[in-house]
C-alpha cells in the first residue's frame, strides 16, 4: 500500500477497529499525517512571521508599530470562523483515524488493541508502543483476520511444535510406508 492509498484508506475508515494493518499502511499514514500537520502549522504561522518582519522594519525606521493589536488581528483572520472549526474537525477526525490504524497495527502482531494504553505508562510507555508498532506482523491468519494486503498466508505454527510427543514420519528418501502414517495418526488422536 502506497502513501496516498494508505492515507485515503485510513482517513475514510476512522472507526474501523477490526482487522489488521500492515507496516506499510501504518507508517505511510503516519508520515503523510505528519506532513499534513506540518503544512497546516506553516500556513497558520506564516502570517505571524510576516508580521514579525514588518515589526522589525518599522522598528528600524523608527515608526511606531502596534505589534500586539496587529498580531491579534492576523491570528483572528487566519484562525477565525469556519477555518478554525474546519481545522479542529480535521484534528478530531485524524485522531480517530490514528487510533483505529494503531489498533489494527497491534492486531497484525497478534496483540489486542487494548495494548494501546501501554502508552499511558510514564516515560517508557510510548517507547514500548513504538517498538510494538515496528515489529513485523504475523505472516499467517491470526485471531484478528488474514494477512493484510492480500499476501499469501503461511501455515500457522502449532502450539508446542518442538516439544510435541507426536512421532514424526521418517525422513528417509523414498516412499513412506502405511505403518508410518498409521503411527502418526494414532499419536495425534491420543492427544
Amino acid at each position: 500500500m502506497g502513501p496516498i492509498e494508505a492515507t485515503i484508506f485510513c482517513m475514510t475508515h476512522p472507526f474501523r477497529f477490526r482487522g489488521r494493518a500492515g507496516l506499510g499502511e501504518y507508517w505511510w499514514f503516519a508520515l503523510m499525517l505528519t506532513v499534513i500537520y506540518f503544512v497546516i502549522m506553516v500556513a497558520i504561522a506564516w502570517p505571524l512571521f510576516a508580521l514579525a518582519r514588518e515589526a522589525q522594519a518599522a522598528e528600524a525606521a523608527g515608526v511606531p508599530f502596534d505589534l500586539e493589536g496587529l498580531a491579534a488581528a492576523r491570528v483572528e483572520s487566519v484562525l477565525g470562523g469556519a477555518t478554525l472549526w474546519a481545522f479542529l474537525g480535521f484534528m478530531v477526525w485524524a485522531s480517530f483515524a490514528t487510533l483505529s490504524v494503531t489498533v489494527r497495527r497491534l492486531h497484525d502482531i497478534g496483540r489486542s488493541g487494548w495494548w494501546y494504553w501501554i502508552s499511558a505508562v510514564p516515560l517508557v510507555g510510548w517507547l514500548i508502543l513504538l517498538v510494538m508498532l515496528c515489529v513485523p506482523g504475523e505472516g499467517y491468519r491470526n485471531d484478528f483476520g488474514p494477512v493484510p494486503g492480500g499476501a499469501k498466508n503461511r501455515a500457522r505454527p502449532e502450539e508446542g511444535h518442538r516439544d510435541s510427543p507426536i512421532p514424526e514420519v521418517s525422513q528417509e528418501v523414498g516412499p513412506r510406508t502405511a505403518e508410518d502414517y498409521r503411527a502418526l495418526r494414532h499419536a495425534r488422536m491420543e492427544q
